[in-house]
């Protein structure tokens, strides 16, 4: 549909998703020029934004309240904890969060709605804005992961490693969780090569025609999308870490050429291996990011028996998605067919002959008929309302199988936890038993080599003993040669006068 037969909301918000030093404040500076609303209080301009930040800077103190209460802050790269929304210090902040809203921008008919975080926070904030009867659209934005990680580190002093870390955990998010969402790809070289190109190009995706016409435009923007918005410059994905260039590559096609659902899959695997990677580094504690990124771009072969089953249930859900994007594509060409047929018959019906008269007879017949355009109008808006009620009973199916696979999902990866836990738990005790055994064998040698010198020992004494035992047996042979020869019976009386004057 054309964004012009559109008719818009009441409020609509346009939410800036990009991750930091990705040119989100250029593109919502953009969008103000363009005649959508931005902050009252505004986070001053810097040395890296000289132009303006277009950021609420209340706004951006409760996104950190918001990530706070999630265990995160800005430049953790994990993703964000399962049911962080439903956390009670989450909950509480969606009052002030509205009133916030209301505070920043007022009522106006369109919001631009930018902080980094949005990135992390974005469901947080859909909610807030369905509650407030604003309609939402999302534009995600990207810049190259190497210039990003560039500018962080001259920011931050962050490394390069932390700075991909970022840009990859920022973009599976953003793109997660928006999906569904009425939204536009682009990306900050698009933006600064053809601003025009861009715009026209998010006004179709998004159905929304901006406040500035086209031909006031140049003079909106003259002056604004400079080159000293840029710092850094790099092409292709040679030398990125296999997961970071899968998704640099489907963003930068779908800012090319439009979101295609084909890519949801490798999406999604990237978002799965990260998570997993995230819960890995919380369990061993301080990693560094270069080997980190190393394991990003090797995990995924012990996974591969639950991945099959996933792509399985997914390409179900895949199948409904695509019978209910071409019943909405349907219903849309129906309407547009209808509705170009009712103004062409309204133009012939109000292209008079120059000179004709009103005659009551010809006033009286373009009554009747635009009575039956009336009818046959409303009988196509009532025929519309029955497609859209099926697309939304089709959308609510799809909703509940996508929980189901979240569930399937939750479950999955809870055995694999365990698993996990498990193999870790029998890897300590392998450790402690191989310890035991080393020690159990230092002692058996220790007892053997004391065996050895006992054995010498006992070899030893038995010698001696056997060379006693000869001397003994020599003595008492010599003591009775002795006694029985003929000196010894002489010196008899001798022996016994010698014992009595010894006193014996």
């Amino acid at each position: 549909m054309n964004p012009a037969e559109r008719t818009p909301a009441k409020r609509q918000v346009i939410v800036v998703l990009g991750m930091h030093r990705s040119g989100t404040s250029a593109l919502t500076g953009v969008l103000e020029r363009l005649g959508a609303t931005a902050p009252a209080t505004q986070i001053q301009s810097g040395a890296q934004n000289p132009k303006g930040f277009f950021e609420s800077q209340p706004i951006a103190r409760l996104n950190d309240r918001l990530l706070e209460e999630a265990d995160r802050r800005w430049e953790d790269w994990a993703l964000m904890p399962s049911a962080w929304k439903e956390r009670p210090g989450v909950d509480s902040l969606r009052t002030r969060a509205a009133k916030l809203l209301e505070l920043e921008f007022g009522t106006p008919p369109l919001i631009a709605f930018k902080d980094p975080r949005l990135c992390r926070l974005f469901p947080f904030w859909a909610d807030v804005f369905s509650g407030q009867d604003i309609a939402t659209g999302v534009i995600l934005t990207h810049r190259h992961p190497t210039e990003v990680a560039q500018s962080l580190q001259v920011r931050n002093d962050f490394s390069l490693g932390q700075g991909l870390l970022l840009w990859l955990g920022y973009v599976l998010e953003a793109e997660h969780d928006s999906r569904g969402q009425t939204r536009a790809i682009t990306s900050f070289d698009r933006l600064m090569a053809d601003p025009a190109g861009e715009i026209e190009r998010m006004e179709t995706a998004l159905g929304q025609v901006f406040p500035v016409a086209p031909g006031d435009r140049d003079s909106a923007l003259a002056g604004f999308l400079e080159g000293d918005l840029r710092h850094h410059h790099t092409a292709g994905v040679k030398g990125l870490p296999e997961m970071v260039a899968v998704v640099y590559e489907v963003m930068t096609r779908w800012a090319e050429t439009g979101e295609d659902p084909a890519d949801y899959a490798a999406l999604d695997r990237m978002y799965r291996r990260f998570r997993i990677i995230a819960q890995a580094a919380d369990q061993l504690g301080e990693v560094k990011a270069d080997i980190l990124l190393m394991a990003l771009s090797q995990l995924g072969s012990d996974t591969s028996h639950i991945q099959e089953e996933k792509r399985a249930m997914s390409k179900l859900v895949k199948d409904d998605l695509i019978t209910l994007n071409q019943a909405q594509t349907e219903a849309n060409r129906i309407m547009r067919s209808e509705l170009e047929d009712m103004y062409e018959r309204e133009e012939r019906l109000t292209r008079k002959p120059v000179g004709a008269p009103n005659s009551p007879e010809t006033l009286n017949a373009e009554v009747v008929t635009l009575t039956r355009l009336l009818l046959e109008a409303e009988e196509t808006a009532e025929r519309l309302e029955e497609t859209l009620a099926e697309t939304r009973r089709s959308n609510l199916s799809l909703t509940e199988q996508v929980d189901d696979l979240n569930h399937q999902n939750s479950q999955l990866s809870e055995q694999i936890d365990t698993l996990r836990r498990d193999k870790d738990t029998l890897s300590g005790h392998r450790d402690a038993l191989e310890a035991e055994k080393g020690q159990l064998a230092r002692d058996l040698a220790g007892t053997r080599e004391e065996l050895r010198k006992l054995q010498e020992s006992f070899r030893a004494m038995d010698a001696e003993n056997s060379r006693l035992t000869r001397l003994v047996k020599d003595s008492e042979t010599a003591r009775l040669a002795l006694e029985n020869s003929t000196f010894w019976r002489v010196s008899g009386p001798l022996r016994r006068l010698l014992n009595k004057l010894r006193g014996h």
